[in-house]
């Protein structure tokens, strides 16, 4: 007996924050999804297990691969160099305040 489209899992991930976007994402361009293991990581749970985010209709699967795809963030490389052209702060270079006058000594 067949139960329907299996799920297919897109993504896993430690970060719920993250797996829910791309389920917010994901629906809004009329992807159906569900996050599983969602709700195993809190305290006393088991944090170690990764969120999942499943797509629920397999025609869907390619097109959600290309928006996670569109959404990652670039992989960090090497900080940037100070440029020549950038002035830096020295310890000489007075503070801006706060424009509130000095509490007074008596």
């Amino acid at each position: 007996m067949n139960s329907g489209p299996a799920m297919k899992n897109l993504l896993q991930t430690q970060s719920i924050a993250w797996a829910q976007g791309i389920r917010v994402a994901l629906e809004a361009e009329g992807i159906q999804c569900k996050l599983l293991n969602e709700f195993d990581r809190g305290v006393g749970a088991m944090p170690w297990i990764p969120v999942r985010v499943v797509v629920l209709n397999d025609d869907d699967l390619e097109r959600a691969q290309v928006i996670v795809a569109r959404l990652a963030p670039p992989k960090a490389g090497p900080p940037p160099r100070p440029s020549a052209s950038v002035p830096t702060r020295t310890t000489n270079t007075p503070r801006p305040t706060s424009g509130r006058p000095s509490p007074r000594r008596t």
